[in-house]
């Protein structure tokens, strides 16, 4: 296994390379990475980044962290679906009054998707699982 330092976007992370024969023996290869060299890689934060993360985590699982997280989680869903699903990251007009009117159209758009999912019970969308995740649950079940 090699640990390589690197900076990526300005943010320091090691990159950790498996070798290639410890994957080519191994049967959920296929499965693990979409590598052209068939070996996985993964990239970590340092030990002190991921201390931060491990204590955020931690307090992110109380109950009165979680009470007030709820509003910005509601508003955040709302604002992914607009940018994602409805194509409002970005203008597709000049003009305050044709931005206007397209940001109402897509307001109009989400209500109406929305609505729609409610009414034929189907949920809106689904979370995304990591690659890893799924070949995890994958050999449990």
């Amino acid at each position: 296994m090699h640990w390589n330092p690197r900076v990526h976007d300005g943010v320091e992370k090691i990159h950790i390379a498996f070798p290639q024969r410890a994957c080519w023996t191994c049967d959920v290869q296929p499965e693990c990475t979409s590598s052209k060299t068939r070996r996985r890689g993964i990239t970590v934060y340092p030990r002190e980044i991921h201390e931060l993360q491990k204590a955020t985590r931690a307090i992110q699982n109380s109950t009165g962290w979680r009470q007030l997280y709820q509003r910005r989680a509601g508003i955040e869903g709302t604002m992914n679906q607009a940018a994602n699903s409805i194509g409002l990251r970005k203008a597709r007009h000049h003009g305050r009054k044709k931005v206007q009117l397209e940001h109402y159209l897509g307001a109009t758009a989400i209500n109406i998707t929305r609505l729609d999912a409610y009414f034929t019970h189907q949920p809106l969308d689904h979370t995304h699982t990591s690659r890893l995740i799924r070949i995890q649950a994958a050999t449990i079940n």
